[in-house]
């Protein structure tokens, strides 16, 4: 998907994953815009997926994203 980024992470089980995604949109957003990407209006769409897995997966996730 054009529109879309897959975000591979361990994460401190203690974390809620709506701070960590807060965290990482709001940080990156920043960063976009520092480093002047581009030069339109970039934000991120609200709402996000996020899924679990088990060591067993990791090579297929991993496939999935690539």
């Amino acid at each position: 998907m054009p529109d879309h980024i897959y975000i591979f992470i361990g994460y401190n089980v203690n974390q809620l994953i709506p701070d960590m995604v807060e965290n990482v949109k709001t940080l990156s957003n920043e960063w976009i815009k520092i480093n002047k990407f581009t030069s339109l209006k970039f934000e991120w769409k609200k709402g996000y997926g996020a899924f679990s897995h088990s060591r067993t997966q990791l090579d297929k996730v991993v496939k999935y994203i690539l």
